[in-house]
């Protein structure tokens, strides 16, 4: 085998194997932007666009959204995990969730559900838009909040 031959082979292993994160970037029309909130078309609900600044355990988080006054609203709530879940962006990773709408999301974050996991007590789902995972969280632990309406 030629030394070009070699070379060829090897560029193609190296280009197979790999992979760069995919950066998440949502369909035109999907969400509307405001200042502070961004407003999804396709369910109708309304999210917090940044997110919460500090860690929150559960009922904290929970308290932080219930506390939130933005886009000329009061009514914001923790989602539960089917709502946060239809933000993440599974064709994407690090972050699964459209950087642009959705800015500084760390995708080593974990964020609170009001979601309560039936089978665990004292366990409430979180998700991470790392890749869009889901997982069990005691409610003394801290997370971060994206609050919804």
């Amino acid at each position: 085998m030629s030394a070009s031959t070699r070379w060829m082979i090897a560029t193609v292993v190296v280009f197979l194997t790999w992979s760069p994160a995919l950066r998440a970037s949502a369909p035109s029309g999907r969400f509307t932007v405001f200042a502070d909130t961004v407003k999804d078309e396709v369910t109708g609900l309304t999210w917090q666009r940044a997110v919460s600044a500090t860690v929150h355990t559960q009922s904290s988080a929970s308290a932080y959204c219930q506390s939130l006054n933005l886009g000329g609203s009061s009514a914001w709530r923790l989602p539960t995990v089917k709502e946060l879940t239809s933000i993440v962006d599974r064709r994407a990773s690090l972050p699964a969730i459209d950087g642009t709408v959705f800015p500084n999301t760390e995708p080593s974050d974990w964020f609170w559900t009001s979601s309560v996991c039936a089978d665990s007590a004292g366990y409430v789902w979180a998700i991470s838009f790392e890749y869009g995972d889901t997982f069990r969280a005691g409610v003394a632990s801290d997370h971060k909040a994206r609050c919804v309406r």
